[in-house]
């Protein structure tokens, strides 16, 4: 009860996820308009261009405030993906009337299987339409996400000229957000090694160049107030920048409480922030609260704010914060995977200390590569070398006896 007499949001954030599961479990959920008499079939719809994306063999276009003559009128942040075999000839902000096989996610057939519709409704993405051709209505463009884009495919080509195929995939996807080019077989050793976090934009990319950043700014002498400015706008531009994924907007929320805590000359609180962060993120998108990126985001967050200072009270050293991330965490993981990679502890424990060295390794890289492909090519080749070494880890970690257990 302590954990609720001091932290009243921890309390408040408590009654919401309460009042969510029982809308849930009594049936009072949002409805997706899901067209599904024109499953398969050839339509059109207009709609504002949100997202683009390169994928290794076609085109995706995201498009929100969709208008259809065969849908009644939809939540304008609903969104359909366009599925084009051709480079998107649209920009961010276009409004464009696209025509395609509309095709409708499946929910699985068997228990345990990756369910698809709903991971699509917590991505509020409505349906796709395949072999889909674009037409511009209105040229309007959104020209901060357009300039966005165009710095994002620009920094995929000059990792891809200072790295091999194979690095430039993971660091696309660690620094840029970008997975589109991260090799399936990369994805699965570092999925089943129980890595797969640290492709994600997450709380360490916000802590290292966020707090390394606000801390830069405050050894110069620059005052609270503008250094947490300037940090702060800094890593809002970045996180958009990424994409906002959900982790991302996690990490987010707790950076600004975290720099306002510094402003004020309050005490910053980890449990409380997470609190804030969780009651926002779920207050805008209540079904977020069952996801899986979710709920092991702010897992691993409530583990070190909560779950370990508690281990370590009672047994001291003889436990580490990554091992009590996995145990906090393995119920979740069991519940979405039905499986638990037996030398995850092992293996992270090993790998996270590292990332911090990628991440600044494969960020400056990227930056001098800007101005010498010599200068870039010395972190380009350390960081390559930590990049085999997560890539043996796995493969070592899968050959082991055990590596995978299986619950169901």
């Amino acid at each position: 009860m302590i954990y609720f007499k001091k932290r009243p949001l921890l309390f408040l954030t408590g009654i919401l996820i309460l009042w969510i599961l029982l809308c849930h479990f009594a049936g009072i959920r949002e409805q997706f308009p899901y067209p599904q008499s024109f499953d398969g079939k050839q339509v059109s719809c207009t709609g504002r261009v949100c997202q683009i994306e390169a994928g290794a063999d076609f085109w995706y276009v995201y498009a929100d405030h969709i208008q259809a003559d065969f849908m009644e009128e939809v939540s304008e942040r609903l969104k359909v993906r366009a599925i084009l075999e051709e480079p998107a000839d649209c920009a961010y902000g276009n409004w464009v009337q696209i025509c395609g096989k509309l095709t409708l996610a499946e929910a699985p057939s068997n228990d345990g299987a990756f369910d698809r519709l709903f991971y699509q409704q917590t991505e509020r993405l409505l349906f796709s339409m395949k072999n889909a051709r674009l037409t511009v209505r209105d040229g309007r463009q959104n020209p901060l996400l357009q300039w966005m884009y165009e710095v994002r495919r620009i920094c995929m080509r000059h990792l891809e000229q200072i790295f091999d195929e194979q690095d430039a995939g993971i660091l696309a996807a660690m620094l840029l957000g970008d997975k589109s080019r991260l090799a399936e077989e990369i994805r699965d050793w570092y999925q089943v090694g129980g890595i797969a976090h640290v492709l994600a934009i997450s709380g360490l990319h916000i802590s290292l160049f966020g707090m390394a950043l606000y801390h830069i700014l405050r050894k110069l002498g620059i005052s609270f107030v503008v250094s947490s400015g300037i940090a702060g706008n800094f890593m809002l531009f970045y996180a958009v920048f990424t994409g906002a994924g959900v982790s991302t907007r996690r990490a987010m929320i707790m950076f600004l409480l975290f720099l306002g805590a510094q402003c004020l000359g309050r005490t910053y609180d980890l449990l409380s922030a997470l609190s804030a962060a969780v009651f926002l993120l779920l207050f805008d998108y209540p079904i977020l609260l069952f996801s899986s990126g979710f709920q092991m985001s702010v897992s691993a967050v409530a583990a070190i704010g909560g779950f370990y200072p508690i281990l370590k009270k009672h047994y001291g050293s003889y436990i580490s914060s990554g091992a009590a991330i996995q145990l906090f965490m393995l119920p979740c993981v069991l519940w979405h995977s039905f499986s638990f990679p037996l030398y995850s502890v092992m293996l992270n424990s090993m790998v996270i200390p590292l990332l911090p060295f990628v991440l600044a390794g494969g960020g400056s890289a990227l930056l001098f590569s800007f101005f010498s492909l010599k200068a870039a090519s010395y972190p380009a080749a350390a960081v390559h070398g930590v990049l085999n070494l997560y890539s043996c880890l796995c493969r070592v970690s899968l050959e082991l006896p055990f590596s995978q257990m299986i619950f169901g």
